[in-house]
């Protein structure tokens, strides 16, 4: 974009993935069909890709400040006025869908936070834990597990969501897989420190402390589920001694309880 006020087209990428594609888009009319000659690469083409690395590591918030600033200043009722708004409105959807982008966003900033409780947002966060989409699943308990340490009043309304049900009922429901600890992480998160999750959790109808037992006897030996084990024995440390906050070098100790 030349002047700064034009949404460019096409789009940047924004991650290496993005970054393939475009360069496989633009180069597909240029590559002769079935040629098995391997050229040098030429000094335009060079060029072409720097450009299109820059492109990559565009500032998210200044791409989407750009695309409004495009909107509200563009010629009314104007051929080209519509088109660079309608250019603007695509890009700017793009980034705003874009899940990792609006993951940035509510962490670090306060005013989200508000507008994700107002609009009920959690209970989206709380259903994307069962989603099909694995990557899904990983957003949805990292912003969990960060909103958490940010700002410990999300415990209350994720508990309210029925967040720690979820999560326990998936941990003891699913066949075990890798995403047992990305729900490990996000359980911890919210019970740490927090006397009612840590009361749900020892409800005889969730049973969290026998679960916790059995599964780290069925990790204590894989070293590829360490992070799962290290999150499910300072959980039990908590549900244990609930006024303690977990350490880190404390396996040995939860072992012991769990033993016992």
């Amino acid at each position: 974009m030349s002047d700064g006020n034009e949404a460019p087209n096409p789009r940047p990428a924004k991650d290496l993935k993005g970054l393939l594609r475009f360069c496989m888009e633009a180069t597909r009319r240029e590559d002769a069909q079935g040629s098995e000659i391997i050229e040098p690469m030429t000094e335009d083409r060079k060029k072409w890709l720097e450009e299109a690395f820059i492109q990559m590591s565009v500032s998210p918030v200044e791409r989407m400040s750009i695309c409004v600033s495009v909107i509200e200043n563009a010629e009314i009722d104007t051929e080209e006025g519509t088109e660079q708004q309608i250019k603007a409105l695509d890009e700017l959807q793009d980034w705003a869908e874009d899940v990792d982008i609006a993951g940035g966003l509510v962490r670090s900033n306060t005013e989200a936070q508000g507008r994700l409780k107002a609009l009920d947002g959690l209970s989206v966060l709380v259903r994307a834990l069962s989603s099909e989409e694995e990557k899904i699943r990983i957003k949805a308990t990292f912003l969990i597990s960060s909103m958490c340490g940010h700002d410990p009043s999300f415990k209350d309304a994720l508990l309210e969501k029925g967040a720690v049900e979820q999560l326990v009922y998936l941990l003891k429901t699913e066949g075990h897989s890798m995403i047992h600890e990305h729900l490990m992480s996000a359980l911890l998160a919210i019970v740490t420190n927090h006397k009612a999750a840590q009361e749900r959790c020892l409800r005889e109808d969730m049973d969290v402390r026998s679960f916790l037992c059995e599964r780290l006897r069925l990790l204590s030996d894989k070293e590829e589920f360490q992070e799962e084990r290290e999150h499910a024995d300072k959980l039990l440390q908590v549900l244990n001694s609930p006024t303690e906050t977990p350490s880190s070098s404390s396996e040995n100790r939860s072992m012991s309880l769990m033993l016992a």
